[in-house]
């Protein structure tokens, strides 16, 4: 949504798959809240990172934008949502083993979204790997993945070998292998 407004000159059809990937996520939304429902919390009652509202601000470009969102976060999530699949499945719990795999399904979506509009607004003489790294903060390679490095689902996204190969060898950050 807040793309949308951002970027109101945007092509129509980046346009709509922002609107598409809004609809993902409110979906997704809903799937959490009701997992949290079933084991006795709401919303509300544990705090969350406003790291994306702050990082937006240096998003000036519909380029940024899906290096930032499509390649940085929705990429790390695939990874994240591996972790989280295995926890749930290890706990027995096939209610947010389901919710988790229709998330991850998503998330390769908006990730060759973020994958197809990034070829399609950079430089046609930049290579891929130089225009994601060269796009601005606040992301970063080491911030797109986790630990675990889900490339199948990159691939399934329709990421090059060059750009997995070396989003693949770049360490990932923070305590959680990139986790915010």
């Amino acid at each position: 949504a807040w793309a949308l407004l951002a970027f109101p000159d945007a092509p129509p059809a980046f346009r709509r798959g922002c609107v598409a990937i809004l609809v993902d996520e409110q979906r997704h939304c809903g799937l959490y809240l009701e997992r949290m429902a079933a084991y006795g919390t709401r919303f509300g009652d544990h705090p969350v990172s406003g790291r994306f509202w702050r990082e937006l601000g240096h998003v000036t470009s519909p380029l940024a934008f899906v290096c930032t969102m499509g390649l940085t976060h929705e990429g790390a999530n695939l990874d994240f949502a591996d972790e989280l699949l295995t926890a749930a499945r290890a706990a027995g719990d096939a209610a947010t083993v389901a919710a988790l795999e229709t998330v991850h399904a998503d998330e390769i979506r908006h990730v060759a979204f973020g994958w197809r509009w990034m070829r399609a607004l950079k430089d046609p003489g930049v290579a891929d790997w130089d225009a994601f790294a060269s796009a601005g903060p606040p992301h970063a390679a080491e911030r797109a993945r986790g630990a675990r490095f889900d490339r199948a689902a990159r691939e399934a996204a329709g990421l090059d070998a060059d750009f997995l190969d070396r989003l693949e060898r770049t360490p990932p950050t923070g305590p959680g292998g990139g986790r915010r």
